[in-house]
């Protein structure tokens, strides 16, 4: 059995990955994925969130996004394919973020005097691993960067005025700054992934470090990146039992936004 992966989008990193999900003797696939996706956003700007929450940050309904008679007419560059369901219709009146807004999921609301308006989805908190590239779902306790340095706690009041930065609690899969401690986190949608500040000698201020963070799913992964030349040959699939699924990834650094 011969698989070939064909090169043709060279301005994207192209991951793909071989998944082996095993089932037990119930028939239950086991993975990785111990939150329900359905509940929370992978990322800071939630482009991939498909839950169910249906109101704004102020507890504002949410009106459908395919409404016959909207109270706010919906943008016109807001079409099928910007919806993870591929479907306004399908996506009813549920906070979705189709325009990448900075913001993360938001809704056109019931409320004639606001025409828009955030929601507030909670980011995944996966533990000791990450399932997405930039790992804002990341919220273990890795408090070492890669060059072996220790982690500044997030809430020092003296880091943020040094930094001009003041990260909200909502920005943390923890929910709160001060529950991050001085763990590695990825506040700001960091596509390198998480990190966190350093103090080192013979700098004014403090300094950002990356962190070496595992995935969560245990894959064998290939990945191609712009003007690739190699494309490997996958010859021989090492799966005794259970099922075997492709899992590709199209991830455009380029395209993810800051959210300051």
């Amino acid at each position: 059995m011969q698989y070939r992966i064909v090169p043709y989008l060279y301005n994207l990193i192209f991951l793909f990955c071989l998944i082996i999900l095993i089932k037990n003797h119930k028939g239950e696939v086991r993975n990785a994925t111990r939150i329900d996706l359905m509940k929370c956003k992978l990322t800071q700007m939630g482009m991939e969130y498909r839950g169910t929450i249906a109101k704004t940050a102020g507890s504002i309904r949410c009106q459908s996004w395919y409404a016959e008679e909207p109270i706010h007419e919906v943008s016109k560059d807001i079409s099928d394919e910007d919806f993870p369901e591929r479907s306004m219709k399908i996506a009813k009146n549920y906070c979705r973020n189709p325009t990448g807004d900075s913001r993360g999921p938001w809704c056109y609301t019931l409320e004639p005097s606001l025409i828009d308006d955030e929601c507030d989805i909670p980011l995944c908190n996966f533990g000791e691993c990450k399932l997405s590239g930039p790992g804002a779902d990341y919220g273990g306790t890795k408090q070492i960067t890669t060059s072996g340095s220790k982690c500044i706690s997030w809430h020092k009041h003296h880091l943020e005025a040094a930094k001009g930065l003041k990260f909200e609690d909502r920005y943390f899969s923890d929910r709160s700054r001060r529950k991050a401690e001085n763990y590695c986190r990825n506040p700001t949608g960091d596509v390198g992934g998480p990190w966190c500040y350093v103090e080192e000698e013979g700098f004014e201020y403090f300094q950002k470090e990356y962190c070496d963070v595992p995935f969560c799913d245990d894959r064998d992964c290939l990945t191609f990146t712009k003007n690739s030349t190699n494309h490997p040959i996958l010859t021989k699939l090492r799966a005794a039992s259970g099922n075997t699924s492709f899992w590709v990834k199209l991830w455009n650094p380029d395209d993810e936004k800051k959210v300051y």
